[in-house]
């Protein structure tokens, strides 16, 4: 097997792992609203807003003169 198999299939047990770790319901307050879900599901929105943010403003950049 070569190198970055390995490398993967280790990635698929840490995140395996950070999954497990991580399934715990939380409370998420914003204004008036409240809503509950497991935390990995906040955690990978809050990943997924600053990745489009980050896009979104390397996008909207005027190129260099």
């Amino acid at each position: 097997m070569h190198i970055s198999r390995y490398l993967v299939y280790a990635a698929l047990a840490l995140f395996a792992v950070f999954l497990l770790q991580n399934l715990s319901i939380v409370p998420v307050s914003f204004l008036v609203w409240t809503i509950e879900l497991p935390r990995i599901v906040l955690l990978i929105l809050t990943f997924m807003l600053g990745y489009l943010t980050a896009s979104t403003m390397r996008l909207t950049r005027r190129p260099a003169q």
